[in-house]
């Protein structure tokens, strides 16, 4: 299911001018899902390497549950947020991380996730106030595991401003 949900996303973002990601030769720079020293956890770190990217951010809708568009009169919509890249990318695989262990290339469209920290979600309201803008976005990469994951590979945002 995951594949045919991963096809219909970059499906999606094409139907828009995107390509999410291509499996040739990688014309842009290389960076990785992998895992810093930080805070071992049964001899393995858990705090991915952040990375700093930047490019246009916009918002786009999608089909989500219960049937992800197929029943459009009782499916939910989602809103995600979607950072088009100045320049593709390639991610590398992590060995260690079986979310991670997929190689990305020609990579030029990735789904912000953003964390928020309570009640007033300012979080959120800081990224919504930026769309339409050229941002940085630095945060670490993580491999689409779901549905609600709309680009092969995701930036979990750590800090983000407009350039």
């Amino acid at each position: 299911m995951r594949w045919c949900t991963t096809i219909l996303a970059v499906s999606s973002l094409a139907v828009h001018g995107f390509a999410a990601a291509s499996h040739s030769r990688a014309p842009g720079p290389c960076v990785h899902y992998q895992q810093r020293p930080n805070y071992p956890v049964d001899g393995k770190s858990s705090f991915p390497e952040e990375v700093t990217l930047s490019g246009n951010l916009i918002e786009r809708t999608f089909w989500g549950p219960p049937n992800w568009g197929e029943h459009p009169e009782s499916d939910r919509l989602e809103d995600a947020w979607l950072l088009v890249l100045d320049k593709p990318i390639c991610v590398l695989a992590d060995a260690a991380n079986s979310n991670n262990s997929q190689v990305e290339i020609n990579v030029i469209v990735v789904q912000l996730v953003v964390d928020w920290d309570g009640s007033d979600n300012e979080p959120l309201k800081r990224v919504a106030r930026l769309v339409g803008k050229h941002v940085s976005v630095t945060g670490a990469l993580n491999h689409a595991v779901t549905g609600h994951n709309r680009t092969p590979v995701m930036i979990m945002v750590v800090k983000i401003s407009a350039t």
